[in-house]
């Protein structure tokens, strides 16, 4: 018995030992660089040191590495890492004027990110020469010193339109150009965003970030102010150099359109759902062959087919004639039409008018898709694994037709149907003693789906609220699997299902939820 033990052990040691090797032989394999060219010198690696006392150890790291990104083309060396061991792959023959396109490159980054004053102090190649393989290996490395980031000292914001003005100052707390803060260009244009995005909230439809513009001023006021003694000067000049401060102040952009920068309220609401995509959409808007249905004051719906009831076309629109322009729900009542399955494009038109107030009138264009699809597939698969666990089995071929038919608009009603239907078998193609059956397995299933684009009770009030879409799946399943002589099982499973989805967070719940297996031997 002892014998035995020792015998097991020396087995296990070689197996991992051989192991070992393979996996060292492989990791090994992996390591070095492919396709170098041969006597000639080429880029091996590329370091950056950035010098800082402003960052700590993991902000200077992550900045190096971003740094690394920004290298011209001819300097960047492609590699893959296998558990630990990198590979050079196809590295391009070094060239020294490659080097000052580099540091621009570098430069106007460190510049997008606020520091104005990096000095690039260095530059440094090392060379490998490998006689054996003929290869002349170049390592570089970038020595910057960043010098002081710019802060911002003052924000403000000057508009012409007291309404905007308000508007931007309501909202100047969560701006990231406060004084203290960073300056960077990224940050000013995610300003420009921010506050053009709130303007179009609330009606300003007009205004783009083009609209606005941003003045900076690096100047010091005690440098230009005439009652400054030269002492004072001297002393704010020391303290400016080791401490670059900004002053920010956003305006409208000076333009010959005056409408641009006006609050505009919906004047009308025009819903095509019949567009194809040969149609102009210019003529359209002007085709007096459409049916018209004003489904609320100032919402018509122009159809040529009555493809679609209309509940189901007003009941996605919330855009709400004699309201103030929302962006919001512009784009929530896009997404709700494209979302809901009958119609494979969305596009829209507007016009303005002036009455006492400016208005807008919204065209939307609904192109349909294929209503009726149907699709059949045929599968095929082979076991040639025969293992402990499935040596009952022997080898078996398996083979499957599925058959998909789906209806995007049931009833008019934008109800999505899908009807799932499969079959198979498995066939024993190395018949036995022990399994003598050519026929080993049957296998039907077929699945029901309908897709309803709307919430049912209860949850039907979250529609009127802030979600972005919503529907209620009904599902049922029926499975049957006969493995002949061992058993037979039958199992139906039929489900509610509420499903609705804000931003990237998506909610489901289902309830019913009924499942029935029968098992007969």
């Amino acid at each position: 018995m002892v014998l035995t033990n020792k015998h097991e052990h020396t087995s296990s040691f070689l197996i991992y030992a051989v192991l070992a090797c393979f996996g060292f032989a492989f990791i090994t394999g992996c390591a070095g660089v492919k396709n170098p060219p041969k006597n000639r010198p080429y880029v091996y690696n590329n370091k950056i040191i950035v010098r800082t006392a402003d960052l700590n150890a993991e902000q200077r790291n992550l900045l190096e590495e971003q740094l690394l990104e920004y290298l011209d083309d001819s300097l960047q060396v492609q590699s893959i890492s296998i558990l630990g061991r990198t590979r050079r792959i196809n590295p391009p023959v070094f060239d020294s004027a490659n080097i000052s396109r580099s540091i621009r490159y570098m430069n106007g980054y460190l510049n997008s990110i606020g520091y104005y004053n990096a000095r690039f102090d260095s530059f440094t190649v090392k060379r490998d020469e490998k006689p054996e393989k003929n290869e002349i290996r170049m390592s570089n490395t970038f020595y910057i010193s960043l010098g002081k980031s710019i802060k911002v000292e003052s924000l403000v914001y000057r508009f012409k339109n007291k309404d905007l003005q308000l508007l931007a100052d309501s909202v100047k707390p969560l701006s990231s150009l406060l004084p203290g803060n960073l300056y960077s260009k990224e940050k000013v244009a995610a300003e420009l965003d921010r506050l053009s995005a709130l303007f179009r909230q609330n009606g300003y439809m007009r205004i783009s970030r083009s609209s606005l513009f941003v003045e900076a001023d690096t100047i010091d006021p005690v440098m230009i102010d005439i009652e400054s003694r030269p002492e004072e000067q001297v002393i704010s000049a020391i303290n400016r150099a080791s401490n670059p401060l900004i002053s920010l102040t956003v305006i409208q952009k000076p333009v010959s359109d005056s409408t641009l920068f006006l609050q505009y309220y919906i004047d009308s609401v025009f819903l095509y759902p019949e567009v194809k995509p040969t149609d102009d959409v210019a003529r359209i808007t002007s085709d007096s062959n459409f049916s018209v249905y004003e489904y609320r004051p100032g919402f018509f719906i122009k159809t040529k087919n009555d493809l679609y009831k209309m509940k189901l076309l007003g009941s996605k629109n919330y855009l709400v004639p004699g309201t103030r322009y929302i962006e919001s729900n512009f784009f929530k009542t896009l997404n709700s039409y494209s979302q809901m399955g009958p119609w494979e494009q969305v596009d829209s038109r507007n016009t303005t008018r002036f009455d006492s107030v400016p208005l807008a009138s919204f065209h939307l264009f609904l192109y349909p898709a294929k209503k009726q699809t149907f699709q059949v597939d045929l599968e095929g698969s082979q076991n040639n694994n025969i293992s402990v666990s499935n040596a009952l089995a022997g080898r078996f071929l398996a083979i499957a037709v599925n058959g998909t038919h789906r209806n995007r608009n049931v009833f008019k009603n934008g109800i999505q149907s899908t009807t799932t239907a499969t079959m198979g078998f498995e066939l024993n193609n190395t018949r036995t003693s022990d399994n003598p059956n050519f026929f080993q397995t049957f296998i039907v299933y077929l699945a029901q789906t309908y897709s309803l684009p709307k919430l049912l009770k209860p949850f039907h009030g979250l529609e009127r609220k802030n979600i972005d879409v919503g529907r209620t799946n009904i599902n049922l399943n029926a499975f049957y699997t006969e493995r002949f002589k061992f058993f037979k099982q039958t199992s139906v499973n039929t489900n509610l299902q509420w499903e609705w989805r804000k931003g990237r967070n998506t909610a489901t719940f289902s309830l019913p939820n009924f499942e029935t297996v029968f098992l007969e031997q």
